[in-house]
């Protein structure tokens, strides 16, 4: 009789755990993947930029960049170019935008002209997250997983998500309530970057400018605590150059306007600071030989942003065709390139 028992438990296990997989088969497609690299906005832009293959042109940067450049404007003002991709990564530095280049902007996008677009914030070489950050974006699964590098663990565990749709989204179930927001069309930004195709984040396009004396003391305390413009992000920077220029791309850079009389009251040393900024993106132009585009026009105008740098969608509308045309001006030809080779595990900048 006991044993009958069993057998019936096991067997009302197993019609549970059978419907249960049949619901989660319904609802994977629905969700997003789970996530192995180290932010949203990075998990989204590697899936898609393995979907593009080869585009023309690849914006990079931070936040600064992929919130306020449209690259199909950028695509739309120069006659050889026909596609385009946002490939900046919301909260990164500049140390890590070159891992990110050499492991899959470079090599999987191809792009003939890349546009690095970048302002003062993302320049301190005093700011106070920019190894974790870049460590964990090193040390991410996605990244591992990349070059086919996984520990013995991650790889039982990406056989049993590509086995059974339980597994792949059990994390989604643990969040019942963020699950059905996200099912009935909500946007939860732990779970996936509100990106348009060509990779733009359009977070801020709805903000305006407002004076905020909270965000600015975070700011102070934070990303441009103890501002200073020196070697490690400036070198970080030739070396990005010199590995988009070994491939016969095209390289141009954006210095993004912003709020800078207000930026300028949160930096240690004000203007000073923003000044030395200016000479240093100057100085790598010319070292560089990479033309550096200017719209200090824009500066101060906050019909333009949503913040101190973010721009909303009116500065966006503005700033993205005029690149688009400077850039034909200076670049008329497709230039001869030759795809870069993705580089061994480890070496990109770790």
């Amino acid at each position: 009789m006991r044993t009958n028992r069993s057998f019936v438990a096991v067997g009302v296990m197993l019609v549970v755990l059978v419907g249960a997989e049949v619901g989660a088969r319904f609802l994977e497609p629905k969700l997003p993947a789970p996530q192995v690299w180290d932010t949203p906005f990075v998990q989204d832009k590697a899936i898609r930029i393995e979907e593009l293959g080869d585009v023309d042109i690849a914006v990079i940067g931070s936040s600064i960049a992929n919130a306020s450049i449209d690259v199909t404007m950028i695509s739309e003002a120069i006659d050889w170019a026909d596609s385009g991709y946002n490939a900046s990564n919301p909260g990164s530095a500049i140390r890590e935008w070159g891992a990110w280049d050499e492991d899959l902007v470079l090599p999987e996008l191809c792009p003939d002209l890349v546009v690095i677009s970048m302002g003062p914030r993302d320049t301190n070489d005093n700011e106070p997250t920019d190894e974790r950050e870049l460590s964990t974006y090193l040390d991410s699964e996605g990244r591992r997983r990349l070059y086919g590098e996984e520990t013995i663990g991650e790889s039982i565990e990406s056989f049993f998500q590509q086995q059974f749709a339980l597994v792949a989204i059990r994390e989604r179930l643990r969040e019942p309530r963020n699950m059905f927001r996200f099912l009935n069309g909500e946007s939860i930004s732990s779970w996936k970057a509100r990106l348009t195709p060509d990779g733009r984040f359009q977070g801020f396009d709805g903000g305006h400018y407002v004076d905020d004396l909270e965000r600015d003391r975070r700011l102070r305390e934070g990303e441009l605590r103890d501002y200073q413009v020196g070697p490690v992000q400036f070198d970080s920077l030739k070396d990005i150059i010199a590995d988009i220029q070994a491939t016969g791309a095209y390289v141009a850079i954006v210095d993004m306007p912003l709020m800078r009389d207000q930026l300028a009251k949160v930096v240690d040393d004000g203007t000073s600071d923003l000044d030395d900024y200016d000479r240093a993106i100057r100085q790598l132009g010319t070292e560089t030989g990479v033309p550096v585009l200017s719209y200090s026009d824009m500066n101060n105008h906050g019909v333009f942003y949503a913040d101190l740098y973010h721009m909303a969608l009116p500065g966006t509308l503005e700033i993205s065709p005029r690149i688009g045309q400077d850039l034909a001006e200076l670049f008329p030809e497709r230039p001869q390139v030759e795809c870069a080779i993705r580089p061994p595990y480890g070496s990109a900048n770790s």
